[in-house]
This record gives structure tokens, C-alpha cells and sequence, in this order.
């Protein structure tokens, strides 16, 4: 018998060349769109970084005379020379005295903050002042007080624990400078008279104090200062 070949079949052979396959322009598809979105991306960062810089131009340019800028960095410069030092012994002594008061367990509470607060605000009420019209006068803020206050009361109850006045040194003090008191006070107005002195007596005598207290912490801290003014 004759042998029957068997028939094989060719597959046709596509050729690709010059012609993206469908994968490939997927990909290509793809990085179309991630190049476009980048682009975007990146745009929207520009107008951002620029609408900051509008925003917050106070805290590079506080000034601008005849479009020429003046800086604030160059106004810091300007204070650091003239009040550097003073500001920094500020600081220094404000660090050690919060320190103290940590390593003694000695703190200041919101209430007796607002107590003193309340006493300020009085006392310039019958001068004629609100609080608002004397800080704007010391160039100060309500929190720079209320910091202010924690201070001195921390001092106060560091120090002033030790501080006695008498009726005799609140007498004296009467006496020395009965020109500047009022004449012929009811009974009420000089027992508020001598409050007013007896407190008086006693913050001349935490001022003198204070100041030996102070150096003596000065000398046992470890202060390292990385710019002389």
C-alpha cells in the first residue's frame, strides 16, 4: 500500500516589524499618561509653593520702600544687635528658674494665674486703663504676662516663704513717705494702704533676694553660649 504523507500545516509568521503590538502600545499608552499626570503634578506645586509665598510674604518681607524689600531676617539682625544680649539673659535665667522649680516640685496653677491676672486688670481699672491699652503699651502680649506671672509666682514661692514684714517696717514706710499718701484716710482706705505696703515691702525684699539666689544658680549650671552679642 501505498504510504499516506501526513499534512502539515504552516503557520503564517506575523511580522511585527514597524508595528506596535498590543502590549506594547498598552505600555507606551501608559507612559503617556504617567508623563501627563506628573506634568500636572508638578504645576499644581508651582502655583502652591507661589500661593504660599503670597501668603505667609510676612515671614520673609516685611517691608517694601520704592519696591525695595526689606527682610525680616534683616529687622532680627537689627534687634539681635541692639537686644540680643538682654534678650538671651532673659532667656537663660527664665531656663534656670524653671528648672529649679521642676527640681523642687514647685508649680503654678491656671487659677492662681488668672487670680494675679484679675488683681492687674483691677489696679488698672482705677487708673483708667484696661489690660488691652498697657500691653499694647509694653509691647507685650496677654501670654507674655500670663508667662510673666508664672514666673514671679514660682519665685515667690521658692523665696518668699522666708520673707516676713512687720507692722513696724509697714509703719516706717508710712512714715518716710507720708508726703506721697493720702491726707486724712478713712479706716478702710489705710487698712488697704498697708496691704498695699506690706506687699510692696515684701517684693523689695524678694527683688533683693532673688538676685543672690539667682547667681548662685548661675554659677552651679552648665551654660554653654555659641554667639556672643
Amino acid at each position: 500500500m501505498p504510504k499516506t504523507r501526513k499534512k502539515t500545516s504552516k503557520k503564517k509568521i506575523v511580522e511585527t516589524s514597524g508595528v506596535l503590538a498590543p502590549q506594547a502600545f498598552e505600555d507606551v499608552q501608559t507612559q503617556k499618561k504617567s508623563l501627563s499626570v506628573a506634568k500636572i503634578a508638578f504645576g499644581l506645586g508651582i502655583i502652591l509653593l507661589l500661593a504660599l509665598a503670597y501668603y505667609y510674604k510676612n515671614l520673609f518681607v516685611v517691608a517694601m520702600v520704592n519696591n525695595q524689600p526689606i527682610t525680616r531676617l534683616a529687622v532680627i539682625s537689627e534687634l539681635e544687635k541692639k537686644q540680643g544680649k538682654q534678650a538671651l539673659d532673659n532667656l537663660v535665667t527664665e531656663s534656670l528658674i524653671i528648672q529649679e522649680a521642676q527640681k523642687q516640685k514647685v508649680s503654678v496653677t491656671t487659677a492662681e494665674e488668672n487670680n494675679e491676672l484679675t488683681k492687674i486688670e483691677d489696679s488698672l481699672k482705677s487708673q483708667n486703663m484696661t489690660l488691652e491699652q498697657a500691653l499694647q503699651l509694653q509691647g507685650m502680649t496677654k501670654d507674655d504676662l500670663l508667662k510673666q506671672i508664672k514666673i514671679q509666682k514660682i519665685i515667690e514661692k521658692i523665696l518668699g516663704k522666708d520673707i516676713q514684714v512687720t507692722d513696724d517696717e509697714v509703719n516706717k514706710y508710712l512714715e518716710d513717705n507720708k508726703d506721697s499718701m493720702p491726707k486724712n484716710p478713712t479706716q478702710d482706705e489705710l487698712n488697704k494702704l498697708k496691704d498695699n505696703v506690706k506687699q510692696q515691702l515684701i517684693q523689695q525684699k524678694l527683688g533683693e533676694k532673688f538676685q543672690t539666689w539667682l547667681d548662685d544658680l548661675k554659677s552651679k549650671a552648665k551654660i554653654d553660649y555659641f554667639l556672643n552679642y
